[in-house]
């Protein structure tokens, strides 16, 4: 309901020509943010009461009506196609953990084989000029910027200049604070931070915060696995879902290997909204570590 907000004049501010938004008096937050771990949270709750009815129709159109509704939110009010893609991750993903035989998988596999693969390319005959290409949506331009950079110089830039970062970052980078694409490369504190570590740590500074996340991401799914009841699990599992995409998609974006989603890296990126809600993430995460059941040791 908070997305709603940003509609209302006074209240909603539009950046960049995206309403996401919310000014109160200094603090500024975008709604949407919130939606995540509140998807987390209400898959786990929804997966927990279902128990062994996980396998009835019944179980699919509750668990997946909250989503769809959220997800509708987010393109219609917001725009915001990003947070979008990770809310509805967060539901398959959390969705298949508690349920992976499902046949419903496949038709989201097709589903998202034909969006992601078969309509760029057919997408790709049509458009032969930046022309003809300006007419589509923003969308539709950055998959094709993916795919041809050279034929869309300027909708590929941001993503070729972060792997330009990159590449001059070399094995042991630049040293902090000493990298130069940042002053040229647009939202270098947000969207494509990881180009400015590549540049000024290197290789090795790019390959510890990878290993950083890929150990946090392990270190939350063994939580989740110990946890000592089913809700814990799922919300532990949730969250480690949620952390996860976010940083493929952020380090994918940055290196070229994904279209320009417009996604932060977690911790990282500047934007005090997403922080303040990873940081409550991971405070639930420990809540349900401190929980779990093992061998008390007398001492003394």
């Amino acid at each position: 309901l908070s997305m709603f907000l940003v509609k209302v004049p006074g209240l909603g501010v539009t950046r960049n020509g995206a309403s996401r938004w919310i000014d109160i008096g200094p603090f500024s937050f975008q709604p949407s943010e919130f939606v995540k771990p509140a998807m987390v949270i209400l898959m786990a709750y929804l997966l927990t009461r279902m128990g062994r009815k996980l396998s009835t129709l019944k179980a699919d159109i509750v668990l997946l009506i909250p989503g769809v509704i959220a997800v509708m939110v987010i393109l219609v009010v917001t725009k915001n196609l990003s947070t979008a893609l990770i809310v509805l991750g967060i539901i398959a993903f959390m969705f298949f953990i508690a349920y992976p035989t499902k046949k419903i998988w496949r038709l989201i596999g097709w589903l998202g084989y034909y969006h992601f693969v078969i309509v760029p390319n057919h997408t790709m005959t049509l458009t032969n000029t930046v022309t003809e290409a300006a007419s589509k949506s923003f969308r539709d331009d950055r998959i094709l910027a993916w795919l041809y950079p050279d034929d869309y110089p300027q909708a590929s830039m941001q993503s070729r200049y972060s792997m330009y970062a990159i590449g001059f970052g070399g094995i042991l980078g630049r040293g902090l604070g000493r990298g130069t694409m940042k002053y040229y490369l647009p939202f270098s504190t947000n969207d494509f931070i990881f180009g400015v570590i590549g540049e000024e740590l290197g290789l090795v500074g790019c390959g510890l915060v990878v290993f950083l996340f890929v150990y946090q991401v392990w270190r939350i799914f063994t939580v989740a696995q110990h946890a000592k009841d089913k809700l814990g699990s799922y919300m532990a599992f949730g969250v480690g879902i949620h952390v996860a995409l976010q940083v493929i998609l952020n380090v994918g974006v940055a290196t070229g290997v994904l279209p320009n989603t417009g996604i932060s890296l977690p911790y990282i990126s500047y934007g005090g909204t997403a922080l303040l809600l990873q940081l409550c993430e991971m405070g639930i995460v420990l809540n349900i570590s401190r929980q779990i059941p093992g061998r008390r040791v007398r001492i003394g």
